[in-house]
């Protein structure tokens, strides 16, 4: 992360947490109704406007463009939606309670972010009893060798908004990967042991997110994830990856039968997943193809440091 400049230090040292503040003890059931990637302010309109919708999920990046944390998918680094414009909004004593999942998708932005979560919208997420999930991809995982997030820093940084639920993945290519392996595993339980007492501590409740179509190669590692620990399993499919079938997910479910209370789901479906599958198998084929022709370069170095980020 790049060195912060003495206004940013001074912003930071200001946001002094509370002594012990109530934990946010509000655990959601695994079965929510989610608005995905709000992102924009129509969408968190919308969302904020339907009441079948329980939780709002939605992304953060730094926008070089704006000078600001938003609220983006990449590619895109620019938004019509900045940090404290979101919590603003769904933290308002006027709006109607959600539960919020924020994911990080670039490692500077955490602290500030999370500062500022602390200092401004933690009490309101108390008193409207909404649960917020913090969530980034910490470890290397399938087709992805490398990871930006230093996952030690996450842990530290998130843990520290007590009651906060920790949403902790794998950093993974769906078109190159395969499967989740038992390397995989125990990076993740080795995260977990270095964290575990301050996740005591801090009321930290963590979640293990993983894509579906990956863990259902691998059910026996998650066995093993789920034996030696507490946590709980998300299985998602990603954006812009095909739908995977009811069939699918049922056969997750029978795989991990003895841990269904710790198991959700966060995928979208087909009735059928056998074209989505094939779709993705020759496109996987075409990745495969092309990186044999045409590795990928190797990684850029790391840019001239500068200020960190200011999200509000």
């Amino acid at each position: 992360m790049s060195m912060a400049s003495p206004n940013v230090i001074n912003k930071l040292m200001s946001l002094k947490r509370p002594d012990r503040r109530p934990a946010l003890r509000y655990a959601p059931s695994k079965d929510q109704s989610w608005a995905h990637s709000c992102c924009s302010r129509a969408a968190l309109a919308a969302a904020l406007g339907d009441g079948s919708i329980s939780a709002i999920e939605t992304d953060l990046v730094w926008s070089e463009s704006q000078s600001a944390v938003v609220h983006a998918h990449p590619p895109a680094t620019a938004s019509d939606l900045p940090f404290d414009a979101f919590l603003d909004a769904v933290c308002g004593e006027d709006a109607r309670p959600a539960h919020v999942k924020l994911d990080f998708k670039m490692p500077n932005i955490v602290a500030p972010c999370v500062a500022s979560i602390d200092k401004y919208y933690a009490d309101a997420f108390l008193e409207k009893k909404m649960a917020l999930w913090l969530n980034a991809d910490v470890l290397p995982g399938p087709g992805r060798p490398r990871c930006d997030f230093d996952a030690d820093a996450f842990c530290r940084n998130c843990s520290s908004i007590r009651g906060a639920v920790l949403s902790l993945g794998w950093a993974v290519d769906v078109g190159l990967g395969d499967a989740y392996g038992d390397g995989d595993v125990d990076a993740m339980l080795d995260l977990l042991r270095r964290h575990g007492e301050r996740f005591a501590r801090n009321d930290t409740r963590v979640v293990v997110a993983a894509n579906l179509r990956f863990a259902l190669r691998s059910l026996g590692v998650f066995a093993r994830l789920l034996a030696a620990s507490d946590v709980e399993v998300l299985f998602w499919t990603g954006t812009g990856e095909p739908p995977v079938s009811a069939a699918m997910v049922a056969r997750v479910r029978e795989g991990l039968a003895a841990f269904e209370e710790r198991l959700a789901f966060d995928a979208q479906l087909a009735p059928s997943a056998a074209l989505p599958n094939a779709k993705l198998a020759l496109w996987r084929l075409w990745r495969k193809a092309r990186n044999a022709v045409a590795p990928p370069p190797p990684p850029k170095p790391d840019p001239p440091r500068r200020r960190a980020p200011v999200c509000c």
